[in-house]
């Protein structure tokens, strides 16, 4: 902080005042378990040049990047990575119950279209009288004589 030149004045004074370094510190990191890390500090603890390295036990991911650096604008280079692990049973009976739903749920539905779809289809018995296409129980041309328009 402050002039990076100064000079002696004749009278003998400096030209600006003392100028003063300050480290660039990076936030403290507290890995999350059951994740390790391990980190080098060559200027002090989580200051700039600190390289932080991270891995999981046997049998869980790493969820991120396995190494961050603190850069010289005082942020990580990346964010804290996190292990995932195998599903615990109460994840997985979560998991498996919603799937399990989710398919009686279509089963369901795809049964109530196919159901609908049938009564909406039905072909005509002929026990409907009102029905324009009703062939009143036989097929062919009937003809009413009180009707016939033809003398």
């Amino acid at each position: 902080m402050g002039d990076s030149a100064l000079r002696c004045r004749p009278s003998g004074q400096w030209t600006a005042g003392t100028p003063a370094c300050r480290v660039v510190k990076c936030s403290e990191l507290h890995v999350i378990e059951p994740g390790m890390m391990n980190c080098s500090n060559p200027w002090g603890n989580f200051s700039y040049g600190s390289t932080c390295s991270f891995h999981c036990p046997e049998g869980q991911l790493l969820n991120g990047s396995a190494r961050t650096a603190c850069q010289e604008n005082g942020q990580w280079s990346t964010p804290m990575p996190a292990c995932q692990g195998p599903l615990t049973i109460q994840q997985a009976l979560t998991y498996f119950g919603g799937a399990v739903a989710s398919t009686i749920g279509l089963v369901t539905c795809g049964t109530l279209l196919t159901l609908l779809r049938k009564r909406f289809r039905q072909k005509d018995d002929g026990e409907n009288p009102l029905n324009p296409q009703s062939h009143l129980g036989t097929y062919g041309v009937f003809s009413n004589a009180a009707f016939d328009p033809s003398p």
